[in-house]
C-alpha cells in the first residue's frame, strides 16, 4: 500500500467520526469518594500535608516544594502563603490501597497502589507555618482549602467548600 492509499484508508476509517469522547464506553464513572473518612492528619518535608482515612484507602495531599518551613525555622516567625490551585496543581486526592503511606516515605511504588487520582483545578489553599516544640517536626503547618474542585478522567468531580487541618512538617523522608 503506498502513502496515498494509506492516507485514503485512514480517512475512510475516520469519516463520520466526531471528536473523541473522554467518557468511558460503558458510561461508568468513578464516584466521588466520601471526604468525611479523611480524619487523620500527617505531614513531612518542606511542605507536604496529608489528610487521610485510617484504613489507608483515601488520602488528600497538598505539596509545596519551597522553603516555607525552613524560613519559619530560620526567622523564628510565622510564615504564610496563599496558592491559586488553578495555577498550581499541588492538591491531589488519591484512592486505592495504602495510599496514605505514599507521600512521606521513599520505599513504596505508588503506581501499584493508586486506583483513582483527582487533581485540583480551581480553588485556593492558604498555608501558615509556625514553630513548634518538636525536634523531629520543627514546624506546624496549617492548611485551609477553599472552594476547590478536583477532577479526574472518568470520575465525578470532588468539591471541597472548606477544609482545615494542621500537622508537623519540616522532616524529610529518608533523612
Amino acid at each position: 500500500m503506498n502513502h496515498t492509499s494509506a492516507l485514503l484508508f485512514a480517512l475512510a476509517l475516520t469519516a463520520g467520526c466526531d471528536e473523541v469522547s473522554s467518557e468511558p464506553a460503558d458510561g461508568y464513572r468513578t464516584a466521588a469518594p466520601d471526604l468525611s473518612t479523611l480524619i487523620d492528619d500527617g505531614g513531612c518535608s518542606d511542605i507536604i500535608l496529608t489528610r487521610y482515612a485510617p484504613d489507608g484507602g483515601l488520602s488528600l495531599v497538598f505539596s509545596m516544594h519551597d522553603s516555607l518551613a525552613a524560613d519559619t525555622v530560620a526567622s523564628e516567625t510565622p510564615q504564610s502563603d496563599t496558592i491559586d490551585l488553578s495555577m498550581h496543581g499541588s492538591l491531589v486526592l488519591r484512592s486505592g490501597h495504602d495510599v496514605s503511606w505514599l507521600e512521606c516515605t521513599d520505599t513504596f511504588d505508588e503506581q501499584e497502589l493508586i486506583e483513582a487520582e483527582w487533581t485540583a483545578r480551581s480553588g485556593t489553599v492558604t498555608l501558615t507555618t509556625t514553630l513548634q516544640e518538636r525536634s523531629d517536626m520543627p514546624v506546624l503547618g496549617t492548611i485551609t482549602i477553599t472552594d476547590a474542585i478536583l477532577t479526574a478522567d472518568n470520575a465525578e468531580d470532588v468539591e471541597i467548600a472548606s477544609m482545615t487541618w494542621s500537622a508537623g512538617v519540616g522532616w524529610v523522608a529518608g533523612g
